[in-house]
């Protein structure tokens, strides 16, 4: 079974959800880019499963490929349906598991804290590192 990105829709609730990234496996003990995804995950009390990027279906293309079948890990695949992209993921699952927030309001810091958290990812090899 591979990726459909041609489903429309899902159940409210899914029946399985597979996360794909290196980390935390064996050797690879780390969450990086994940670690939202699994604490959502976790939050809603979801069992998923984790495998390794080379477990995608229909096999992992690396970033920068000409596929258009291409993943950036983290990825999840949700009944079938994947994607990638941590934040938008996160905005997936929120709104699947009614974490996103229930008001205007709280949709919007919802949406604050994500950016957020992304501009410390995009930006945390950036920082310099203090040898005091």
């Amino acid at each position: 079974m591979g990726c459909n990105s041609s489903a429309v829709s899902h159940p409210k609730r899914p029946s399985k959800i597979t996360v794909y990234y290196w980390g935390p496996h064996g050797e690879m003990n780390f969450y990086g880019r994940a670690i939202g995804i699994y604490l959502t995950l976790d939050q809603a009390r979801f069992p998923y499963d984790m495998k390794t990027p080379d477990k995608l279906p229909d096999g992992f293309v690396a970033l920068g490929s000409p596929d258009p079948n291409a993943y950036a890990p983290p990825a999840v695949e949700i009944d079938g349906i994947c994607m990638a992209q941590s934040a938008q993921t996160l905005v997936a699952l929120g709104e699947l598991f009614g974490l996103g927030g229930n008001t205007t309001a709280e949709k919007m810091q919802v949406l604050h804290a994500l950016g957020d958290v992304q501009d410390v990812f995009d930006l945390h090899s950036k920082f310099e590192s203090d040898d005091a």
